[in-house]
């Protein structure tokens, strides 16, 4: 307990730079601060523009007391429009409840200051930086660039003019060591100006030593009846080769040639990017530092799925948030069972839930809100989910409390990052909704279903292993993906340990969180799961020996209406062997009469134990991107590589593969015209 009159003291607070910078300089901003409280303390910082509201940029991380104080930065550089600016820090003490401010105001200048584009390298040597005057309102403001001396252009995304201020963007799909020439583009209506005269830069070379890139490999080259739209390919890269370097999400050519990375001071070391913003910022799961509370639990300063955050194409950060900042908002808003779980005294009892991760999915929302999932673990009784196990309580053995992890659904609002609406599974766990009884689908050897600290197939858990509960949770759910659905605001979740896909009453937040259907099935089994299958019945026209799903991933509703996945197939790979490959699974769903019907069922010649994605393109392929491959037609396959494909639908159920780029782990692909015009979610 915090001694009384305890109170948060911010000491200082300065910038690495003085006031004014031009824009695109990064300004790291360090605040220190003193507790007369046991803490730890933990930094927010928000920016606002020209004395409007603030944004909140970098949400709450903690750090442990060390001599009564501690310290945070905030690297400040995706500012892109110059004027005033007000830089808050925020310092609470979560366990006295003390809290304290102070606001530092800063400058930005414009780089244009005459009629010409003026180009400004970055850090990353594949990025630059593009400013030219202000246009009148009205009109958007692109860059056209082009390697020097050829016809062939390329365009950012146009942006907005405001009559006042300039205009700047980030251009990037750029190759290494080339020349470019780029220029203005003001758009008015259908009429385009371009500027009085072009601007020409040079790329560097790649670095060498502090980053390390994927390798690439064409298996089948991009030709006749592939998407002509579809220019790269953007690949969520996390893994590391023999010397442990850790590879940066990469955009390509289609010839595998690398066009953009994310160059960032800390490697997205076992975290991912989950989703591309239309004008280039990514959205990415990371790990992040744990701050200890009242509770007895360490797992280290890093853990994995503890910060989500957003990157603009150049690096800097757009926002961030951590696991605790939004487990301590959910516990003031008053919901039960969201403590982070670093904080949990133990022994736990039955009953006990708490936050445990952010895992698998970041999105944005057409409000401009952020939907995220979050691991929550609870605690049952012996024997649910029919786990046998004994443990050594007091010197004597009996039946283990079972860990039981689930996924929640938080929406956080686009501007505080303060959640606004939350959802456990464990509150809708009936025998009509998600049943508690139906544990994750047993494929035998399959260990994902168990996770323990080591974060092994599914993100770390801190109850499992504790006195009294089973060595490793049930991982009962696995949510891999949601998918808002703008016709009725509901959210549509994919279930990997369920073979399931389910539609949640969001309601652009006015639902209950009811389980409106389930989708799926999984027949077979031994020993069966119950109920075997989800609401609807699949139209079998093609006689498909085994028609479903399974532990799927990426499932969206595309534009046509049809709903697309990544059917990795690990059921119907352990009831049918491994000469079966993961699909690419389009379908139809008809809610009316709950039956589904097949439009693409295509064999991707490879079988994916985990991740993979699916895209509708433009002309009506598809893209789908297969990762940790671990057999290919029943051939073993070594060092769980990724293939990006593009399937073209013929006669029938299947396609035609029209082209194939290898490359090494990556959670989700998306195959792109370039870094700006995403028609992705």
């Amino acid at each position: 307990m915090a001694p009384l009159g305890a109170s948060v003291t911010i000491t200082s607070f300065l910038p690495s730079l003085r006031s004014p910078q031009n824009l695109g300089t990064p300004v790291t901003f360090i605040a220190k601060a003193s507790d007369s409280g046991s803490g730890p303390l933990a930094f927010q910082f928000s920016v606002s523009f020209n004395g409007g509201p603030y944004t909140t940029v970098q949400g709450f991380r903690g750090y442990p007391l060390e001599a009564g104080a501690a310290s945070d930065i905030f690297v400040w550089g995706a500012a892109l429009t110059e004027g005033s600016y007000s830089i808050q820090v925020t310092v609470e003490d979560f366990t006295s409840g003390q809290s304290a401010a102070r606001t530092l105001n800063y400058k930005l200048n414009a780089i244009a200051s005459g009629p010409n584009l003026v180009l400004t390298a970055t850090s990353n040597p594949l990025v630059v930086l593009a400013s030219g005057p202000s246009c009148p309102s009205g009109s958007s403001f692109s860059v056209e660039y082009r390697v020097a001396g050829t016809v062939a252009a390329n365009y950012t995304n146009p942006i907005a003019c405001d009559g006042t201020h300039s205009m700047n963007q980030y251009v990037t799909g750029l190759y290494a060591d080339s020349s470019y020439k780029m220029d203005s583009v003001v758009s008015t209506g259908t009429t385009q100006v371009f500027g009085s005269t072009g601007a020409s830069t040079s790329t560097a070379s790649l670095p060498i030593g502090t980053t390390t890139f994927p390798p690439t490999k064409v298996i089948t080259p991009a030709g006749a009846g592939v998407d002509p739209s579809i220019k790269n390919v953007l690949f969520s890269t996390y893994g590391s080769d023999e010397a442990s370097s850790v590879f940066l999400p990469i955009m390509t050519d289609l010839s595998g040639n690398v066009q953009w990375y994310a160059a960032l001071s800390d490697p997205f070391s076992s975290s991912v990017m989950t989703r591309l913003l239309p004008g280039g910022n990514l959205m990415a799961i990371r790990y992040g530092d744990v701050w200890n509370g009242s509770g007895n639990l360490n797992k280290g300063a890093a853990s994995a799925g503890q910060t989500v955050e957003i990157i603009d194409p150049a690096g800097y950060l757009v926002q961030s948030t951590t696991t605790q900042a939004v487990a301590e908002a959910l516990m003031s808003l008053g919901y039960a069972g969201t403590s982070h779980c670093s904080t949990v005294p133990t022994p736990v009892s039955i009953g006990t839930q708490c936050l445990a991760s952010f895992d698998h999915e970041f999105l944005q929302l057409p409000d401009g809100n952020y939907l995220v999932l979050v691991e929550q673990e609870s605690i049952f009784p012996p024997g649910t989910q029919g786990n046998t196990t004994t443990c050594t309580v007091s010197g004597s053995s009996v039946g283990c409390n079972v860990d039981i992890v689930g996924n929640c659904i938080v929406i956080l609002d686009g501007t505080t990052l303060q959640p606004l609406w939350f959802w456990s599974p464990f509150e809708h766990d009936g025998a009509a909704e998600l049943p508690i009884t139906r544990p994750a689908i047993n494929i035998g050897a399959d260990v994902n279903n168990l996770c323990n600290d080591s974060g092994a197939g599914c993100a770390p858990v801190w109850l499992a292993g504790t006195t009294g509960v089973t060595v490793y949770a049930n991982d009962w759910l696995h949510f891999n993906s949601a998918y808002y659905r703008q016709a009725d605001g509901n959210l549509i979740i994919s279930l990997r340990h369920q073979d399931w896909v389910a539609l949640v009453q969001y309601q652009n937040g006015a639902g209950n969180g009811d389980v409106l259907w389930r989708l799926g099935c999984s027949p077979g089994l031994t020993p069966p799961v119950s109920p075997v299958c989800g609401d609807f019945t699949f139209n079998n026209v093609y006689n498909d020996v085994y028609p479903w799903f399974s532990h799927q991933h990426d499932v969206e509703i595309d534009a046509n209406g049809d709903m697309t996945m990544y059917d990795n197939g690990n059921t119907r790979v352990y009831e049918l062997g491994n000469s079966q490959n993961s699909r690419g699974y389009v379908i139809n769903v008809n809610e009316v009469n709950f039956t589904v019907s097949p439009v693409l069922i295509q064999n991707l010649g490879y079988q994916s134990d985990a991740l993979g994605s699916a895209q509708l393109l433009p002309d009506g392929n598809y893209f789908f991107q297969a990762s940790d491959i671990i057999y290919a037609s029943g051939v073993k396959v070594h060092d769980a590589p990724t293939h990006a494909l593009e399937v073209q639908p013929t006669t029938g159920e299947s396609g035609d593969i029209l082209f194939d780029l290898k490359t090494t782990i990556s959670y989700r692909g998306f195959g792109l015209p370039n870094l700006y015009d995403s028609f992705v979610q």
